[in-house]
């Protein structure tokens, strides 16, 4: 009782997690009742002895205060953080498994049987008592029910009520009926901090160092059972309310009131899944809702001990059915549904499947704390295996992706034709010493494929670790020495708030210059890189070869020469509006010199991006020829630009006066944005199959 009133009380106010109710467990008490009997059987103190008997019990409270320490050490060290990497099967395999124990323990009291397990209670269930059953229905069904009508907080109170005048209703009706024991004498005794002074002088007393040992392998032992216990409790509130809790500084809260208690005189206490669970259901949502327990506790003990002693067990039995009912995780029977139907199949419903009965079976055939481990133990491995699975989630070659920078027509067709060179892995997840050698085993099919440049696509890639870099920095060097090259793009060094340390390293290994902000970068790089083995005739002179751009050739040389009475030369320097977005486009302009690049700005970033590039030979604002409409973007020149426009007037005016000059010119148009169209299904197509 005084680790629930004192211990409970610090820890509520301490802890990270309101609403966890704390007391003592079962497997603590047997540790803390072995530790009296080490201590005893080392001879040094004779029970007969009142003074030796003090000295007994101060070494034993002593071991609860050590664990006390130990698990304030454990939270301030932040060993609490595990509980982020419990999966929500084994949770719900621990609410189910919690239910099924709690429902297990209070069937002899609601059968009005010698207390047992299911096994003993489903042997002896012709002897059940009716009247002690219907205690504890009656019970049960207003704890279940009254929340609709009474507030929540009553309803525990108010069901053993009624539960206990139906019991003395049918004791005084029907006497010779047997209707099960009540709870009895509870003693009447106020908490004091005695233990405090006399923690201090064992210090002084050599003899008593010889029980270190016991004492501080039951603290240990003590402080991890009392943490996993609390953890275990933290975990249900967590899956209970569809919140997060600081588990560490719950385990820090937890330490305090063992340490508190043990002054007191009162044994370890952790969370306690049952209680915890009722004080959530009956509203409690705040760290005053233990504070509010601890004060009930106590106000029992010292004016209403003698009440509570005629309280029938069958009434408790009743509520507490209930509470582990509540307790059971709906999901998981659905998920269990799911499979054995066959509704929903893959490797994640079966193995919730395994994980939940797993757990289920372990915890309620041997121990709680076991089954958690066992169910971790599953995830762990699951995740490794998952882990080890290739990091590769897509690779296509510049078929099906190409860059957003615009280019002539025969370039186009010769990065077409040559697109298979320039490959793209897109990698996710974490890429560590399990699974970087997927990726090396991808590469090299890819260069005997055909491959010359391949680029690691890191963006959903969540962590590198040291291992990873030396496989691919491996990678790397073999294709260096064949004259292939491997590049990166979305090096999370790049990303706004992400850790760099082992990107450098990654960076300094494959060398910045083929380390690029994103896949298109890339692209554009090598596409350059292909295209040197083409030879240019894209105009780079402020000469006027614009027939030869539009393929005005095919004319007559005097037609196409007369392209000079429509057309202004204009130059931009670098960040000047060509084109703003949503002006009416009024001309078609046609480059000559420098790179002019599409932009559009996302407000909600509130930074532009690049949409494409426009190069020497290539042309932009034909939508003022063809459509007439609004300008969907901003042309911003890129360096110095130069460029020949031709306006929507004098066009008009060439249709009158060249119409074959401006037939051409729509022509080449027509065939460019159709080679575009064509190129652009050709890729969905190839990203389908």
């Amino acid at each position: 009782m005084f680790s629930s009133i004192i211990g409970g009380a610090v820890a509520s106010l301490s802890g990270g997690a309101p609403g966890v109710i704390s007391g003592p467990k079962v497997p603590t008490a047997l540790l803390f009742g072995s530790l009296l009997g080490q201590l005893t059987a080392t001879g040094l103190f004779s029970v007969s002895d009142a003074a030796d008997v003090n000295v007994l019990l101060t070494i034993a409270f002593g071991a609860v205060l050590l664990s006390g320490l130990i698990q304030l050490l454990f939270g301030v060290t932040r060993l609490g953080s595990i509980v982020k990497f419990i999966p929500y099967p084994v949770i719900a395999a621990i609410r189910n498994c919690t239910a099924l124990l709690i429902i297990e323990g209070q069937l002899a009291g609601c059968l009005g049987l010698p207390k047992g397990g299911f096994s003993q209670v489903l042997s002896s269930i012709s002897e059940f008592q009716p009247v002690t059953l219907s205690v504890a229905v009656l019970t049960g069904l207003l704890a279940l029910i009254g929340g609709k009508y009474i507030h929540k907080a009553a309803v525990p109170t108010l069901s053993i009520a009624a539960g206990s005048s139906v019991y003395y209703l049918f004791s005084c009706l029907h006497p010779e009926v047997m209707a099960g024991p009540t709870l009895g004498y509870i003693p009447s005794v106020l908490p004091k901090p005695e233990y405090f002074i006399r923690f201090l002088g064992l210090f002084s007393d050599l003899p008593y160092m010889k029980v270190v040992l016991p004492v501080f392998s039951t603290a240990v032992a003590m402080a991890i059972l009392n943490s996993i216990a609390t953890l275990i409790s933290l975990v249900i509130l967590q899956s209970l309310s569809g919140k997060r809790f600081d588990a560490n500084r719950e385990l820090v809260g937890q330490g305090l009131g063992n340490v508190a208690g043990s002054i007191f005189g009162g044994i370890s206490s952790a969370g306690f899944v049952s209680r915890t669970s009722q004080n959530y259901n009956a509203g409690g949502r705040s760290k005053f809702s233990g504070v509010v327990n601890s004060i009930t506790v106590l106000l029992l003990i010292m004016v209403f001990s003698g009440v509570i002693s005629f309280v029938p067990k069958a009434a408790f039995s009743g509520l507490v059915f209930v509470i582990g009912c509540q307790l059971i995780d709906k999901w998981s029977f659905k998920e269990l549904y799911a499979f054995l139907s066959g509704s929903k199949s893959g490797s994640d419903t079966i193995l919730n499947a395994v994980i939940l009965v797993v757990v289920i079976v372990i915890g309620a055939a041997y121990d709680l704390m076991i089954a958690v481990l066992v169910g971790v133990v599953i995830s762990v491995i699951v995740f490794v295996i998952q882990m080890s699975r290739t990091p590769v989630r897509r690779c296509y070659s510049r078929r099906q992706a190409q860059s957003r920078r615009s280019r002539l027509l025969n370039q186009m067709q010769f990065l077409s034709d040559r697109g298979a060179e320039i490959v793209v892995l897109e990698l996710e997840g974490a890429i560590f010493f399990g699974s970087a050698d997927n990726i090396a085993s991808e590469v090299e099919t890819l260069i005997s494929n055909g491959a010359r440049y391949v680029v690691l696509d890191l963006k959903r890639v969540v962590r590198i670790d040291s291992t990873a870099v030396r496989v691919i920095q491996q990678i790397q060097a073999r294709l260096a020495k064949d004259d292939y090259v491997l590049a990166l793009s979305y090096v999370p060094i790049y990303r706004e708030g992400t850790r760099g340390i082992v990107a450098l390293e990654l960076v300094r290994h494959i060398g910045e210059r083929y380390v690029f902000e994103d896949t298109d970068r890339a692209l554009e790089y090598f596409e350059e890189e292909l295209l040197k083995e083409l030879p240019s005739d894209s105009p780079d002179s402020d000469q006027f070869p614009l027939h030869q751009i539009l393929g005005l050739d095919v004319l007559d040389p005097l037609d196409a020469a007369m392209i000079a009475d429509y057309i202004d030369r204009c130059e931009f320097k670098e960040g000047d509006f060509v084109i703003t977005r949503g002006a009416r486009v009024e001309a078609i302009y046609f480059i000559v010199k420098g790179l002019a690049d599409s932009m559009i700005y996302l407000s909600d970033v509130k930074r532009s991006r690049r949409l494409g590039t426009y190069t020497p030979g290539t042309y932009f604002g034909e939508s003022a020829l063809l459509e007439g409409e609004p300008s969907p973007v901003n042309i911003v020149a890129h360096g110095q630009l130069v460029c020949y426009r031709i306006s929507l007037n004098d066009f008009e005016r060439m249709k009158v006066a060249a119409p074959a000059l401006a037939m051409a010119i729509l022509t080449t148009i027509n065939r460019t944005l159709a080679f575009r169209v064509n190129s652009a299904i050709d890729m969905i197509t190839n990203l389908d199959h």
